[in-house]
């Protein structure tokens, strides 16, 4: 019963890290916005002395600050929701596979994000993990 009960703490520590997890992957990825006004900016042609006059490489690099970034955006914020999705699935003790392959991703988010993975997928692999997971099922 102890070790049941201890099991049932750690994974309840592991749901908040994950939250906490996430909201650092969304400031990570709100980092491209300085990028994307940056883009902004020269498409604009607001820095240019002749913003008429503008050459084809200059809104070439313009766009790659912008569409760069955006796509940053989407990817952090993507991984972000995921992680914030298993740490609510691992606090209600549901869908083990998909907890256990956002773990795995979240080893990319290098340093706080491999620890978290890795002592995820430790505890995910338990087989008091798997039981208290099998039982929420029924």
């Amino acid at each position: 019963m102890t070790q049941s009960n201890n099991n049932s703490q750690t994974l309840d520590l592991v749901s908040i890290f994950h939250y906490v997890m996430a909201a650092l992957i969304f400031l990570k990825g709100a980092v491209a916005f300085i990028f994307m006004g940056i883009g902004t900016i020269a498409m604009a042609g607001i820095l240019s002395d002749r913003p008429d006059d503008m050459h084809i490489g200059l809104l070439a690099i313009a766009m790659i600050f912008f569409v760069g970034p955006m796509l940053f955006l989407c990817l952090t914020w993507t991984l972000a929701t995921l992680v914030l999705l298993a740490g609510k699935r691992i606090n209600k003790r549901t869908n083990l596979a998909y907890c256990q392959i956002i773990a795995g991703l979240e080893c990319v988010c290098v340093p706080f994000g491999t620890i978290l993975g890795i002592f995820t997928l430790i505890t995910l692999t338990k087989s008091q993990t798997k039981e208290q997971f099998d039982t929420q099922i029924q």
